[in-house]
């Protein structure tokens, strides 16, 4: 009977120790495969290396001889060491703290190694901590990847920053070409060459020139023509002007673009109504070819704190894009209406044309850069449109009943500019 139990206990026995076995043979097996992967270092409290195992080697580039009784502070790049972050890190592995995070490191070839590490203190029976275990994942490549991406994301925004420019510079130029050519036109048909003939009028009557003046009829039409020579001179000077303003339009443009992403622009107290009537003018010419009746609908609404150049650029490219759509339509009556209206804390500046509409299927990319429907067109307004609208704190939305029944863009804007 004793006999009997004794094999049952040595039986028991065995099969305790074979599942010991099994749990440190599939432990190891755990940390091979884990290692392979990640390297294992050991430390003193002190940061001297006791111990390496698993990608250790591959990661860094040093054998365990070369690496023994070094410091960690070999393996990471200088700057670091000389930090106060670094100092913290021991401090707190010396505290029992736990610590992870990314770190750049230097190989045995000085190359750059970037790994995801944590850094697990050893504590003793008692608590107190007597050695470091540092787990270390390679993510150089990724780093680099993310580097590629970063630098191609930049490159992208400068892109479509430029590109920007290029359509919003293109749009005041148009109105710019129009003011010039109409100077040079006015200026081919000017009556100035006749100031000169006029002039010697008075001089040949000078001995009767109160009679000449109220009673021959060349004499009375001669301050006919001076009030003539007077309105064109205004003409002229109004056209200059326009011109003027349209240059200044394109240096603002420009400007503000140049100092992208290190100043914001300037907030002034505008005039929702001015605003509008400059972008129309901006669009006369077209406008006015295409023969579209512009119906106004304007509330009486506050000035608003915002950025002059960018709503101006939202509103011509807006009122320049319904105009395209009019266009298109071949309607018998080209309509474009503009509204502008307060709600709550916001203007809103509606402007909605009986164009050709959107089709279903474009109407969740119509502010997507690069997409278009326009044969020369290049998808970079309405897109840039939207972003403006959001820098200055307000959105661009749109509605259409489908192909063939037009569409309404509406800008929002903040009564008051958004706080840095």
């Amino acid at each position: 009977m004793g006999k009997l139990k004794l094999q049952e206990k040595t039986l028991e026995s065995d099969r305790l120790v074979y599942e010991a076995q099994m749990q440190n043979n599939e432990l190891q097996s755990v940390l091979a495969s884990f290692g392979h992967a990640h390297a294992f270092i050991e430390y003193d409290l002190d940061g001297v290396l006791l111990k390496t195992r698993g990608s250790f080697r591959k990661l860094f580039g040093y054998s365990e001889q070369e690496i023994i009784g070094k410091k960690h502070e070999f393996l990471c790049e200088p700057d670091f060491v000389t930090s106060g972050a670094y100092d913290q890190l021991w401090e707190k592995l010396n505290n029992g703290e736990f610590e992870a995070g990314e770190f750049r490191c230097i190989g045995r070839d000085q190359s750059e190694i970037w790994i995801q590490s944590s850094f697990e203190p050893v504590l003793s029976p008692d608590r107190v901590p007597f050695k470091v275990i540092q787990f270390a994942l390679d993510i150089t490549e990724q780093k680099r990847l993310q580097k590629k991406l970063e630098t191609a994301s930049r490159q992208a925004g400068i892109a479509e920053v430029a590109t920007g420019v290029l359509h919003n510079v293109g749009n005041v130029l148009n109105s710019v070409n129009v003011a010039a050519n109409l100077l040079i036109e006015k200026a081919k048909n000017s009556p100035v060459d006749r100031i000169s003939k006029a002039a010697e009028i008075p001089n040949e009557n000078i001995d009767h020139l109160a009679k000449f003046l109220t009673e021959g009829p060349r004499g009375k039409n001669f301050p006919l023509f001076l009030n003539y020579l007077q309105e064109v001179r205004k003409s002229r000077v109004k056209e200059l002007e326009r011109l003027v303003n349209n240059v200044k339009q394109i240096k603002e443009i420009i400007s503000v673009q140049q100092s992208f992403g290190k100043t914001q622009g300037i907030h002034e107290h505008q005039s929702v109504v001015e605003l509008v009537e400059e972008a129309i003018h901006l669009n006369r010419e077209v406008l006015e070819e295409d023969k579209i009746q512009l119906i106004r609908e304007f509330s009486e609404v506050p000035l608003i704190t915002t950025e002059k150049h960018k709503v101006l650029q939202i509103l011509a490219n807006l009122i320049k894009n319904g105009q395209e759509a009019v266009r298109e339509a071949n309607n018998i009556n080209n309509i474009l209406r503009i509204e502008i209206r307060k709600q709550d804390d916001q203007v809103l500046i509606g402007i909605t044309d009986n164009g050709i509409g959107i089709s279903k299927e474009n109407m969740n990319n119509i502010f997507v850069h690069g997409f278009t429907t326009k044969h020369e067109g290049h998808g970079f307004g309405l897109h840039s449109c939207a972003l403006s609208a959001q820098q200055l704190g307000g959105s661009l939305k749109f509605e259409t009943l489908g192909v063939g029944n037009g569409a309404t863009f509406l800008l929002c804007l903040p009564m008051k500019a958004p706080t840095a």
